[in-house]
């Protein structure tokens, strides 16, 4: 029997209406300060919509520096506006890394695309 990933994977969605919830309670009760994290305080303050998903959501919500960030949906005005450089694409997605400190994000792609 096939499963579907999407059902079961845990995601952060930003959208304008998110500006005050900066704060994300976990099943267990465990609160995360999604603010803490520069990428998510940066898109948070530019009230971008965003959905995050993958293994970045997981080393947020265990305090870890995530080594990069894989966004389902976001605006790549958003992303040049916060000074990221397309660096490369594959058949799953869109590569943009900040120079500055070194932040990779992931755009992507959805079966729709």
């Amino acid at each position: 029997m096939e499963t579907n990933r999407m059902e079961n994977r845990q995601s952060i969605i930003g959208t304008k209406e998110w500006k005050a919830l900066y704060e994300k309670t976990l099943p267990d009760g465990k609160v995360v300060d999604l603010y803490q994290d520069a990428l998510l305080r940066e898109l948070i303050k530019e009230e971008a919509y965003f959905e995050l998903t993958g293994g970045a959501v997981v080393d947020i919500f265990e305090g870890r520096k995530p080594k990069d960030y894989d966004f389902i949906n976001i605006s790549q005005a958003v992303l040049e506006h916060l000074n990221f450089k397309y660096n490369y694409e594959t058949a799953t997605a869109t590569t943009y890394v900040r120079e500055s400190d070194g932040i990779i994000v992931q755009c992507l792609k959805t079966s729709s695309q």
